[in-house]
């Protein structure tokens, strides 16, 4: 596909997406053809103007033809419903007024003539039932957390399958993805996972989703944030391991300060291994209580070292247990 066809088709699906000529922008249209060339620019403003002029030339027949269009379907939905009713269709129902007269309706009354067609409408078909739900559940597929996807966010990408579960993955997760993530998330993988960028832009050229900041998202919606994860702690050996040590240092600082005696290493050292159950993996010996004696000297405000000795020494004014 050339250049210009490329923009023309573009800025054609944005301007029906978002409702109007003046919403298609540069970017936008960048961004949906994947083009980076800087003809795009000129390509655009020639789309603007034909049909801009397009738009002014053809809306009285544009018109014309609808409103010859809509009584039609009126005509055929009124006959449509005489035979539903049971009341057999004349041959000579030619117009509106005598279609909805027969079918019951009265069409010098406001919304008369859309009766016959609106009761046949609103009647539940018995016919193709299986593929009417079908087509109804395409449409607008129900996630987990309460949003709908939209045919018309998947059907004009150049992947519409992956388009569309990648639409499903982003309405249950709810919250933008990058590229990888997004492929993960739909679970259909598109070829190099180093390149994951440039095949899901190209998958998804065409589609409602655009992407911003790295990330995927919805291009007529705000960006919701990433709710922040709750952190848990981790069963891991150094979170087991820094639990334990400070459940002993704890308690060999309560024995200190409940005694009020000066000790050595080693006498704290037998007191933690008879009193407090230490793990039998060998971590927390000798060395390991040497050095959180001599960190607690120099930060704790009760700890001090007398010469190869330390004990607990109540503040100035605080009484000692006894």
């Amino acid at each position: 596909m050339e250049l210009k066809e490329k923009v023309f088709a573009a800025a054609d699906r944005l301007a029906l997406r978002l409702g109007g000529v003046d919403q298609v922008t540069l970017r936008l249209v960048r961004q949906e053809s994947g083009a980076k060339n800087s003809r795009v620019a000129g390509h655009l403003r020639e789309w603007r103007d034909a049909r801009v002029n397009l738009g002014a030339d053809a809306l009285p027949g544009l018109l014309s033809a609808a409103d010859e269009l809509v009584q039609r379907i009126f005509v055929l939905g009124a006959i449509v419903g005489i035979g539903h009713a049971g009341k057999a269709a004349p041959d000579h129902i030619t117009d509106v007024s005598t279609a909805v007269r027969i079918s019951g309706g009265e069409a010098d009354q406001p919304g008369g003539a859309e009766q016959g067609f609106l009761a046949f409408a609103r009647e539940p078909r018995k016919k193709n039932s299986a593929g009417a739900a079908e087509r109804e559940q395409s449409a607008e597929v129900p996630t987990e957390r309460g949003q709908r996807v939209k045919k018309v966010d998947w059907q004009l990408a150049a992947n519409p399958k992956f388009a569309e579960k990648a639409c499903k993955a982003l309405r249950q997760i709810g919250y933008p993805l990058l590229s990888l993530a997004l492929q993960d998330a739909a679970k259909m993988s598109l070829g190099k996972r180093d390149k994951a960028y440039r095949e899901v832009r190209a998958a998804l050229a065409g589609s409602n989703l655009i992407r911003k900041d790295g990330k995927w998202w919805f291009a007529d919606e705000e960006r919701p944030a990433k709710p922040k994860r709750l952190w848990k702690p981790r069963r891991t050996h150094l979170a087991q391991r820094r639990k334990q040590s400070e459940r002993l240092r704890d308690g060999i600082f309560a024995q200190m300060r409940d005694t009020g005696k000066i000790y050595s290493v080693r006498e704290l050292l037998d007191f933690m291994n008879e009193s407090l159950d230490p793990p039998k993996s060998g971590e927390f010996g000798f060395d390991w209580l040497s050095q959180i004696l001599k960190r607690a000297a120099h930060s704790h405000p009760n700890i001090v070292k007398q010469g190869p000795r330390y004990r607990w020494m109540a503040r100035p004014g605080a009484r000692r247990k006894k």
